[in-house]
């Protein structure tokens, strides 16, 4: 008797193996679409060491912009001293807020290409900055890799997602320029839920407990 009401609990729609193959199928959708973004991701990924390059090298050109620009950014309260959790919390809106803009203007093409080029050119300008300081490059890696290795793939998959929705409104293909651009969007919500969102969580609070404690 218990060995039927078993099988029968198996063999139910939406018992557990149908809810192990419905999450293989999530999860295999999103595969493919970061399959069919990695050009798009790699594209970003060089912009972005691009314009590293490139910060670094036009340091001294620059510098009467930007170092009153990251002084404005150090007072506006991201960094939260005596809280280390209010400080993640504040990397991770603000982190949010500019991979959010890169999805909502992805349909552009070019201001997520840009977000990622003006990221760029701000790390390269960073380095030189610390470097010229006399700290070592040692500083640099413990600021930048511990964090920045969640952080920079959330920021090439959110660019890639948005440039993707960008891309089926010029080339929609065999779908229709309405259904192709629906179906990139839902895509990038996806993916931004699920890859994304949890990259910038790891990210922040490693920033705000761990990176900021290797430099200190």
């Amino acid at each position: 008797m218990n060995t039927h009401n078993n099988n029968n609990l198996i063999n139910k729609p939406g018992g557990t193996s149908q809810g192990n193959t419905g999450n293989k199928s999530s999860i295999s959708l999103i595969m493919q679409v970061l399959k069919r973004n990695e050009r798009i991701i790699f594209f970003c990924l060089v912009i972005f060491f691009s314009n590293a390059i490139a910060g670094y090298l036009l340091f001294e050109e620059t510098e009467d912009i930007l170092i009153p620009f990251f002084q404005e950014l150090v007072s506006s309260g991201i960094v939260v001293p005596e809280s280390p959790f209010m400080t993640a919390l504040n990397i991770l809106v603000k982190n949010i807020v500019a991979t959010l803009m890169m999805l909502i203007t992805g349909i552009t093409v070019i201001i997520p290409v840009l977000i990622v080029s003006i990221n760029g050119f701000l790390l390269g300008f960073v380095v030189k900055f610390v470097t010229s300081q006399g700290l070592g490059l040692s500083v640099v890696i413990k600021g930048i890799v511990p964090h920045g290795i969640f952080e920079l793939p959330a920021l090439f998959i959110a660019a890639a997602s948005g440039i993707r929705i960008g891309i089926s409104l010029i080339c929609p293909g065999k779908l229709g320029r309405r259904n192709a651009v629906v179906l990139r969007i839902k895509e990038a919500i996806t993916v931004y839920i699920v890859v994304v969102t949890p990259l910038l969580v790891v990210a922040a609070f490693i920033e705000a407990f761990i990176t900021a404690w290797l430099v200190l």
